[in-house]
């Protein structure tokens, strides 16, 4: 019995050794992929399609750290951050409505070296999600207001197929 026990707790601690292990190598590989590019360079065609379907363009990119950054436009009453840990891209998104907010969030586990084409479905599944968020919520309040007072999430969107929009200076901060 006790050997029964001893090989169950070995094989746990085992795994989670391994686990934290791997963890680690993917933190490594992030902070090599990040020494030489930003967030921006490694996901542009995700975050100039969120800024073209968020703010039409006009969204400014923010430095936070190595791991994190934020697209805003100044006045607009929503923020989207993006943040790269472990090989996992987290996109947040928060827009203001009076004194409530609504947010989401989706992780890409898997994205490192994403593709161009990885990146557009991204695009496609998060502009989706805040659509469909962003329309609930309007039919919960009031369904009378109009999209263009509430500034809403576009409906009609193509996803970008060239270079990206936003272009970054030497201080990291990205027009």
């Amino acid at each position: 019995m006790k050997t029964i026990i001893f090989i169950i707790v070995s094989v746990v601690v085992l795994h989670i050794i391994k686990t934290i292990l791997k963890y680690k190598r993917e933190l490594a590989k992030d902070e090599e992929e990040l020494s030489t590019k930003s967030i921006y360079e490694l996901f542009p065609f995700l975050i100039d399609g969120l800024n073209q379907y968020c703010y039409q363009g006009k969204g400014k990119i923010t430095k936070i750290d190595n791991k994190t950054i934020n697209l805003y436009e100044e006045g607009s009453p929503q923020t989207l951050s993006f943040q790269y840990n472990g090989g996992v891209l987290m996109v947040f998104w928060k827009r203001k409505y009076g004194h409530q907010e609504l947010k989401y969030n989706r992780d890409f586990p898997r994205a490192r070296k994403a593709t161009k084409e990885k990146q557009l479905k991204y695009l496609e599944i998060v502009t989706t999600d805040i659509r469909g968020g962003y329309d609930e919520y309007k039919d919960k309040i009031d369904d009378t207001l109009e999209d263009d007072v509430w500034k809403a999430p576009r409906e009609n969107f193509e996803l970008p197929t060239e270079t990206p929009y936003i272009k970054m200076d030497k201080d990291d901060t990205l027009f």
